[in-house]
């Protein structure tokens, strides 16, 4: 008898041919599969914590030094550090971003299974965005009213956030990427956060226009957002729980 005839009629340890269909359905699929549709996602991971630690890092490079041979004295130091203010204030906001961004990414890669060559290839996108933003956290520190260079560093937030907002579409797409059964409303919910950071840095570049202090605010909302939206969504958490338990 054939190989097809043994598993219509079943397996000898007992098990039902159906199962052994579906096997063999399971291991031919898995043969057809191209090896870039299944990276394991730690591989991303590791990518990504290497850029955003670099990029907390290089920051600080915007920071002066004082030129010992002019600032003698504790007068003139105190002038220095003064004159520094803007470029701390905006190196703090470029800082709280970066770690929003990078928290936002670990939440992200927490839903997914593996990746694949297009999820990668967004991914690259998004940090190459990130890496930018040192030089553009540099621009703005050398010249804290100028209009330019605050418009730069918005575009560069808003690429920031376009890329991590399509590489979450295209992830979870048909669940390309993630669990099969992950609900519908989550993949929402997370899409629409990831909505709200480009749409403060487009926002941003309006508020340049008016003044580099409102700029600063602007760009701060997109921690404060971040911050309200973890905290309403305990609430409904706890709400739930809640309900469950009655």
């Amino acid at each position: 008898p054939s190989r097809n005839e043994d598993l219509l009629r079943g397996a000898p340890d007992g098990r039902p041919a159906i199962v052994l269909l579906s096997m063999l359905a399971n291991e031919s699929k898995v043969a057809r599969e191209d090896p870039h549709d299944r990276v394991p996602i730690t591989r991303l991971q590791i990518l990504a914590d290497v850029i955003f630690a670099a990029s907390m890092v290089f920051m600080a490079s915007a920071f002066e030094l004082p030129d010992t041979d002019i600032v003698d004295s504790p007068g003139e130091l105190t002038g220095f550090l003064k004159s520094q203010l803007p470029v701390v204030a905006i190196y703090v906001i470029s800082f709280i971003l970066v770690a929003v961004y990078w928290m936002k990414h670990l939440e992200h890669c927490s839903y997914l299974q593996k990746t694949n060559i297009g999820h990668l290839w967004l991914q690259i996108l998004f940090l190459a965005m990130v890496v930018i933003i040192p030089y553009s956290n540099a621009l703005s520190s050398a010249a804290p009213d100028t209009l330019a260079f605050q418009t730069f560093y918005s575009i560069n937030m808003f690429l920031v956030g376009l890329f991590s907002l399509l590489s979450w579409i295209y992830a979870t797409r048909n669940h390309r990427l993630t669990r099969p059964d992950l609900e519908p409303s989550t993949i929402r919910h997370l899409r629409n956060e990831a909505m709200v950071e480009p749409a403060i840095a487009l926002v941003s570049i309006g508020a340049a226009r008016i003044g580099p202090a409102l700029w600063e605010l602007t760009l701060l909302l997109i921690p404060v957002a971040y911050i309200a939206q973890k905290k309403i969504d305990e609430w409904h958490l706890v709400r739930a729980r809640r309900r469950a338990s009655q």
